[in-house]
């Protein structure tokens, strides 16, 4: 996975390493496959569950209704009606939602609740304090596979009418999101499972366009693979021209088919490049950001770091916005307010995409210099504190021996191949960081459906992981060269390799299939 960060390797080589993960936790939970569900966070369904799990998935999916079976109207005195004009008026009022079916209620007793209607979920599901907060952890995945799968068991259901009503679900998810943020000691704790939760529950705020861009993406590449180089454009190193050439593309298409949804969706695409990545955009979200954290007394020493920010060199600018992260994640979990916890937390993903974008430029604007690589590493690992994927502990080591580096007049190159070591550790550990935060529902998921394994690596390419590992792979290239050390791979330099032991090492390389892994 840190291979795979660091040099952004295809679609089929990530999930070749995630694979590994899986069967690595198949191993842990393989004396428990009998345990009655819920025993167990790390087991997964047998196999006899997870074929009448996966019948029960692709039903919905090929049903209009999807795991709904109906609309109801759920009053608070505990009355379900029909659906009917004001019909709970006469019960203390109500909700108006979809009602489940029989096969989601199967599919929930087997370790998948999906389809989730939040004006339905109630505080003590939401929290699920003795499953280990496992509905939590889940939530990410079941978005994470509608995102991705088109829709998976809503493929067809998301469009029934009535299916939920989104002013009721943003009501619900703010209040749940309000009772879980007011709890400060399991917020610092679960400080990552919070941000996620943030992110994946409705609640009239916080839209990560980021992420949003990434599945119309490959959304489009997996209709019509001439899209691929610019998927891998659009997930790996974005920038403001990159609308622009996805126009190019879709005028392409719409000489050879002129009613193409292919071309519809590539300029929507290009729309929220711009919205993204162009200069109105970004100067829009930073105003925007500004005055919301000035707004706020906690925050208004950290707006401060945003004024003129474009102003400034691009390691300034990298500098100021890992602040502010950093600052935020303080304030969150210093401040009791639970309102304002969340409304920091939806504004970092506009901070993370902006900082991400000067690292882009930062690097592909000019050779960067040893200093500049090692201040943007730096400043990088802050970031990736602020959003939650280092630990302190994490950041002050990394840090340290970067700015022990940047100290010395002349660099040693054996000092300075330490530290891009160092850099490169502060690389992976994100990756087990999420792995173990997701490590219940994760191992489920990917034995339901194989497109679940790509969820680490798509949380971290939309977090300041992504660019750190840009820049480690740099410093990692120059600090083996100052040291005198090359690593090939049939016969290309190869700097982000991790030798174990130095020397040559020759054979066959196989690529393991999934039927390999499960035969151990």
């Amino acid at each position: 996975m840190v291979a795979n960060l660091s040099t952004a390797l295809s679609r089929s080589q990530a999930h070749s390493v995630n694979r590994s993960l899986l069967l690595a936790l198949l191993l842990l939970a393989g004396n428990s496959l009998a345990a009655p569900l819920g025993d167990d966070p790390l087991r997964i369904p047998d196999e006899r569950q997870l074929v009448m799990a996966r019948e029960l998935a692709a039903k919905m999916a090929a049903n209009q209704r999807g795991p709904y079976t109906r609309i109801r109207w759920f009053c608070n005195d505990g009355t379900v009606l029909p659906p009917a004009p004001y019909a709970c008026r006469p019960h203390g009022g109500g909700r108006q939602h979809a009602e489940y079916s029989p096969d989601r209620t199967a599919l929930a007793q087997l370790g998948f609740r999906v389809g989730t209607v939040f004006a339905a979920l109630t505080w003590e599901e939401f929290y699920d304090a003795g499953g280990y907060h496992d509905r939590l952890r889940e939530l990410a995945l079941e978005r994470y596979l509608v995102e991705v799968a088109d829709g998976w068991v809503l493929k067809r259901a998301r469009h029934y009418r009535g299916r939920v009503q989104i002013e009721d679900e943003e009501a619900a998810g703010r209040r749940l999101l309000l009772r879980l943020l007011a709890d400060t000691e399991w917020l610092r704790r679960h400080f990552l499972l919070a941000r996620e939760t943030v992110r994946v529950v409705p609640h009239s705020g916080g839209d990560d366009l980021t992420r949003d861009v990434r599945r119309r993406a490959q959304d489009l590449a997996e209709l019509n693979s001439d899209f691929e180089k610019l998927r891998v454009e659009v997930h790996t190193s974005p920038s403001s021209n990159t609308a622009g050439k996805v126009r190019i593309w879709a005028r392409q298409l719409r000489a050879i088919s002129p009613d193409s949804d292919q071309v519809r969706l590539a300029e929507q695409l290009a729309d929220s490049l711009d919205e993204l990545y162009g200069v109105r955009g970004r100067q829009r979200r930073l105003v925007e950001t500004r005055a919301a954290l000035t707004r706020a007394q906690a925050t208004e020493k950290l707006a401060g770091l945003l004024q003129a920010l474009p102003e400034q060199s691009p390691v300034a600018q990298v500098q100021r916005l890992a602040s502010t992260l950093v600052g935020l994640r303080e304030v969150i979990e210093a401040d009791n307010d639970p309102a304002l916890r969340l409304r920091l937390f939806d504004l970092m993903a506009d901070l993370e995409a902006e900082l991400r974008q000067v690292v882009v430029g930062a690097l592909q604007a000019s050779e960067p210099t040893r200093r500049m690589l090692l201040a943007l590493c730096r400043n990088l690992v802050l970031a990736s504190y602020g959003s939650g994927l280092l630990s302190r502990t994490e950041m002050d080591y990394t840090r340290s021996q970067l700015e022990g580096a940047m100290s010395q007049g002349e660099i040693d190159p054996l000092t300075y191949l330490e530290t891009s070591r160092a850099v490169n550790r502060a690389v992976g550990w994100p990756v087990a960081t999420v792995r173990y935060e997701f490590a219940a529902p994760l191992v489920r998921y990917s034995a339901l459906d194989t497109r679940a394994t790509g969820f680490v690596d798509d949380l971290l390419r939309g977090s300041p992981v992504l660019a750190l590992a840009q820049a480690a792979r740099l410093l990692a290239f120059d600090a083996q060269e100052a040291a005198g050390i090359q690593r090939r791979l049939a016969g290309r330099p190869a700097p982000a390799l991790m030798a174990l032991n130095p020397g040559i090492a020759r054979g066959r390389l196989r690529i393991l299939t999934d039927a390999d892994l499960a035969a151990g």
